[in-house]
């Protein structure tokens, strides 16, 4: 799997994946559905093909709005999967985040999108919202800055608009410098 939590959306559940092909160089967004609270699962639905793409489509998260649009953004490129019919269908679409990398996002109780990633300016951790799923966002708040840059993000919903925010920084050579929970 992605790592990441299922949701559930109209009575199924949605939970995402990600595969590699046999030689590890192209990545492949997926999910698979339950409606019987996963004791059964459908065969795995493509979301985005990274090689036909030309991107890493790695370690997706799925949202889902209070419209019912059901959200698909990966961790490491700007094209995200969107779905208006419960992820039956999915739609790729480019994020206005075009330059983030090392994504992580979640939607909070009044439905905005909160999106974490690398900044590539001193490679650090920006946080910016969204209000409208993640069409547009607002200006980015630095969270973390250099000397490390930032290598994982994940946010954990916490209730109401609390949400735990926990950063892994590494030195340029990979060695892990530095995690932080806030």
């Amino acid at each position: 799997s992605s790592g990441n939590p299922p949701v559930e959306v109209d009575g199924r559940w949605i939970l995402p994946l990600h595969a590699f092909s046999s030689s590890r160089s192209t990545r492949f967004s997926a999910y698979v559905a339950s409606s019987d609270d996963g004791v059964t699962f459908s065969t795995p639905q493509l979301v985005l093909d990274g090689d036909a793409e030309g991107v890493a489509a790695a370690e997706p998260g799925v949202h889902v709005l209070p419209d019912g649009t059901v959200l698909m953004t990966l961790r490491s490129t700007s094209r995200w999967g969107s779905s208006d019919d419960g992820g039956r269908t999915w739609q790729l679409r480019t994020s206005p985040l075009d330059s983030a990398s090392r994504l992580a996002s979640y939607v909070d109780s009044r439905g905005r999108v909160v999106s974490i990633y690398r900044s590539w300016a001193g490679y650090g951790a920006e946080l910016r919202v969204s209000g409208d799923g993640g069409r547009t966002y607002g200006s980015p708040r630095v969270i973390a800055t250099g000397p490390s840059r930032m290598d994982y993000a994940a946010l954990v919903p916490l209730g109401g608009d609390r949400v735990l925010l926990v950063l892994a920084m590494e030195f340029g050579n990979g060695d892990l410098s530095d995690v932080t929970a806030r």
